[in-house]
């Protein structure tokens, strides 16, 4: 039966023990580095992307235009095409391990 104005009595939340006060500043912690760790790797795996895509890019254009010359190939000049277009697209050869 229910009273008007009369107030039920509720049991007292139960707090976790003393010794679990820091858990969620803990678990924060941990997620966080795990969250920056996911964000650190698509980061670089992205700049990888972009790189190999521009080194294969610089290595196609170098080889379509000194291939116009190589039926004949006289004094070279495929070959020195080749290497000014790749170091026109920023890849000199011998520097910085580019061969």
């Amino acid at each position: 039966m229910f009273v008007i104005g009369h107030s039920r009595r509720r049991a007292p939340v139960r707090r976790g023990h003393e010794s679990e006060g820091g858990f969620i500043l803990v678990w924060f912690g941990l997620m966080l580095i795990a969250l920056l760790s996911i964000t650190a790797l698509a980061v670089e795996s992205n700049h990888w992307a972009h790189e190999s895509r521009r080194v294969q890019k610089a290595a196609d254009a170098a080889a379509l235009g000194g291939s116009v010359f190589m039926p004949q190939n006289l004094g070279n000049i495929a070959y020195t095409t080749a290497r000014t277009l790749a170091t026109e697209n920023g890849f000199t050869d011998g520097v910085n391990g580019v061969s």
